[in-house]
């Protein structure tokens, strides 16, 4: 695990601290406005989602309208932006004799009862106190138990942060990356020598750079603790929205029915995610928007737009497919909605504005990509992977709520969502407009479905709500047949309100109430059970991958040869692989990396990547020395260590548990090359002991030695024994041996040499995901043939659950504990 718990608290918990300056007034500010029956409950729930989604827009729009990221210029931006939700704040309490709009109507009249007014100073309409009525009833009932599910929702968001030294997935590397170079820099140009920049949605690393100067944290620190929070945001958010319909508990265990965001952030997916913010904010105003809507509400709405614009694609996708499944839901109610209308247009707008600015930006830089599908049609397998067991009961439920405005609205903004994966049909055919939308949505199979989904499990259960019925196209025939004339309906209407109501609207309300089946409390105890289950087996799983280093995409040796980068001269070039391994998002000023994480959409102007990695594979020496090359960098995930070993220009500065710091010379060091041994697939396919299994990081290598296939000999038990010829340098020196084996934690492996009477032995613990074997200074070795032998001793066929199986990067989900062996070095020492 490697995480210091109290550090990472301290981390924690300034971070929402800092969070909380930028996000708790303007949140509160924007759901008073929005949400004006919202109670202290719900307050609590949406103003950490609201509020941060506004400071991240602050953040990215800062970015884009003043080309470059400051964090003083941002805290003023944000002390400017708590000026404005403080004022109105203090509107209710300077209330006066002056008009109240809609919303403080409706607010006010939350906090009175309607039988204490005169009636001539009642000011309210129908719909007002109907709206107040109801939401009282919705807050009464509220179930005591959703304490325990907001608990559970903290402590799964907020649990990888103190199980894991490293996040998991490759993006955050290029998120720290992006980061790192806000802070530092003010900017996203590319680290020298390469010139250029990246172009990409800049509100999270704005954000997290903000955090990593206040707090003085490390770039992927700082980017993983606001992603965690984030997510967070979102199920509270979701819990908070669901609640103005009496289902917020019951939509946040409906969410952990489906793997969904959370496989995403597991990912470290953190803009997508994060960009699902304002799918909170449009749930709060499309389903049973309140009170009548005047231009606050409007600005308020078209803000929120504006901020997920810059947080990434996704979410602005997500909420122009929630719009339109509104607008057309909408148009099939009979009674005009102007409210409606006006937020529908409102919002096409805002999204046409952040689309167009989008395709400006990145749609003439892919007239020449392809349409991208990383998993597939995402709309088939693995959207049922991932969405399931929620997906088919959410379906259920929402067929049941059809003939609704809100049921309607949510199930066909579920099908519009499905609609979109078809662009991966295009797979491989270049269409600049499609090719933009499969690069935003090229995983939307782990996030399109899962919210939605939850919502219509969650209106299943909602108590105390009146759904509003679709007056065009309901088909209730029982109802139909039974229709009277007006007068003798009008004599049976109890209770209305107003004598000009319509009798169709009666008749389909307690028609709508009778057809919608409602879902009893046993059922709900069974799926909150299966829900807790899989909650409770994913936090098992969680723990149990902490006892698997190798997932991750760095090593410990590789941060602490990052670290030593300090300590070289003033203008070093250092060369890297160009794999996400390779990538020194934290590189000290004065020291040049080669290369970069290729993110969102890259403008290099110049790199000197390809000529160094062609020098280095010719051993062009001349070349090396013309481009500056001074030092490289080679990490145990990769096989640059091979090709650098080879040759007699490269010396080895420094090995830490079998990441190397190398240092470049012109003149070659006579006898220096080292010597390389793999197991081939004879040996292990002799040895029933012997699985010959995938590389997982074969696919992310961008360099690749000929000596090393895209498989590797795999141990979980037993013993594999090779032999191998030395070259004719190596005999009669003191060499060095290493020898590199990726493995689970707690693993204890011995690894030995023989030849003749001559044997060399050593015990190697694994902890950190890679069981490295090393001794700098071993005499003894003669000429003729070499025998390897390594044997498991103990830790190893436990079973456990690996997400690289999943993610089809792996070769099985179920796996078991072992051993890959990689390769055995021999070189000369010194």
């Amino acid at each position: 695990m490697q995480v210091d718990f109290l550090a990472m608290l301290g981390i924690v918990l300034g971070a929402l601290l800092i969070l909380a300056f930028g996000t708790v007034i303007p949140g509160l500010a924007a759901i008073r406005i929005l949400d004006p029956t919202a109670d202290r409950f719900r307050q609590l729930m949406l103003t950490p989602a609201i509020g941060l989604l506004l400071l991240l827009g602050l953040a990215g729009w800062s970015v884009l309208l003043f080309g470059i990221f400051s964090s003083t210029g941002l805290v003023l931006l944000i002390i400017g932006m708590n000026f404005i939700a403080l004022s109105i704040l203090r509107r209710k309490e300077e209330r006066g004799n002056r008009r109240l709009s809609s919303w403080e109507k409706l607010e006010k009249a939350m906090g009175i009862e309607r039988d204490e007014i005169e009636p001539d100073k009642d000011i309210w309409s129908e719909d007002t106190w109907s709206e107040v009525e109801e939401q009282r009833s919705i807050q009464a009932s509220r179930p005591t138990w959703w304490g325990w599910a907001v608990l559970v929702a903290v402590i799964i968001s907020l649990a990888p942060l103190f199980l894991f030294r490293f996040p998991h997935g490759v993006d955050w590397v290029g998120f720290a990356t992006l980061t790192n170079s806000f802070a530092n820099n003010g900017n996203l140009s590319l680290p020298p020598p390469s010139l250029g920049s990246w172009t990409y949605p800049p509100a999270f690393p704005a954000l997290a750079a903000l955090l990593q100067q206040s707090l003085n944290i490390s770039p992927e620190v700082a980017t993983h603790v606001l992603a965690r929070i984030g997510l967070l945001c979102i199920l509270l958010g979701i819990v908070g929205v669901c609640d103005r319909w009496g289902s917020g508990a019951y939509t946040l265990v409906a969410m952990g029915l489906a793997a969904g965001i959370f496989a995403k952030a597991h990912d470290s997916g953190w803009p997508t995610i994060l960009s699902q913010l304002g799918l909170i904010l449009g749930l709060l105003v499309v389903i049973r928007p309140a009170g009548n809507r005047r231009r606050e509400h409007d600005f308020a709405f078209a803000i929120g737009v504006l901020s997920v614009a810059v947080i990434h694609p996704t979410g602005a996708i997500y909420l122009g497919t929630l719009l339109m499944a509104n607008l057309i839901i909408r148009q099939l109610h009979h009674r005009e909605d102007e409210r409606a209308l006006r937020i529908a247009t409102i919002s096409a707008i805002m999204l046409a504005i952040a689309a167009a600015v989008t395709f400006l930006l990145f749609a003439p830089r892919l007239l020449d990509e392809a349409v991208f599908a990383e998993y597939g049609w995402q709309g088939g397998w693995p959207m049922l992977i991932y969405a399931t067991p929620l997906l088919p009961i959410a379906l259920y439920c929402g067929w049941s709520l059809r003939h609704t405005v809100e049921g309607g609205i949510v199930l066909l903004w579920l099908l519009l969502q499905w609609l979109l994966t078809l662009v991966h049909l295009f797979d491989g055919i270049s269409i600049p407009v499609f090719s933009l939308m499969s690069y935003s949505l090229y995983s939307m199979a782990l996030h399109a479905f899962h919210i939605p989904a939850a919502v219509l499990l969650g209106m299943a259960f909602a108590r105390g709500v009146e759904w509003t019925p679709i007056e065009r196209g309901i088909d209730l025939s029982s109802e139909k047949d039974g229709r009277v004339d007006d007068e003798t309906d009008t004599t049976n209407l109890e209770g209305s309100d107003d004598g000009n109501a319509g009798v169709s609207e009666y008749d389909l309300a307690t028609s709508l109430e009778s057809s919608i089946p409602r879902i009893g409390r046993k059922w709900f105890v069974t799926l909150a059970i299966i829900s807790g289950l899989f909650v409770a087996g994913s936090g098992a799983v969680l723990i149990r991958l902490g006892d698997h280093a190798e997932l991750f995409v760095t090593t410990d040796g590789d941060r602490e040869i990052a670290k030593l980068l300090s300590g070289l001269p003033e203008d070093s070039i250092v060369y890297v692989e160009n794999a996400h391994w390779g990538h020194v998002y934290d590189a000290p000023q004065g020291v040049a990396i080669t290369t970069y994480p290729s993110l969102g959409i890259v403008d290099a102007e110049k790199s000197i990547q390809p000529q160094a990695s062609d020098a280095i594979r010719r051993d062009n020496a001349s070349k090396l020395t013309e481009l500056g090359i001074t030092h490289a960098i080679s990490s145990p995930l990769g096989t640059l260590v091979l090709t650098l070993s080879e040759s007699p220009h490269w010396k080895v500065m420094m090995d830490i548990d079998g990441a190397r710091l190398w240092e470049f010379t012109t003149l070659p060091t006579i006898g220096g090359e080292g010597w390389f041994a793999t197991p081939q697939q004879s040996d292990c396919e002799s040895n029933k002991k012997c699985t010959w299994r995938i590389d997982v990081w074969e696919k992310q290598r961008s360099w690749q030695h000929e000596e090393l296939s895209s498989m590797r000999p795999f141990l979980a038990d037993g013993a594999l024994t090779w032999n191998d010829s030395l070259p004719a340098h190596l005999p009669g020196n003191t060499l060095t041996i290493a020898l590199l084996m990726e493995c689970s934690k707690g693993m204890v492996v011995t690894v030995e040499l023989r030849q003749g009477d001559w044997f060399w032995r050593q015990r190697v613990t694994c902890d950190l995901g890679w069981g490295y074997a090393y001794e700098d200074e071993v005499d003894g070795i003669s000429i003729g043939d070499i025998q390897v032998t390594i044997s498991i001793d103990s830790g190893g066929g436990q079973s456990w659950l690996n997400p690289l199986g999943l993610s089809g990067r792996g070769d099985r989900v179920i796996d078991e504990s072992g051993v890959r062996i990689h390769w055995l070095e021999l070189r000369r020492a010194g």
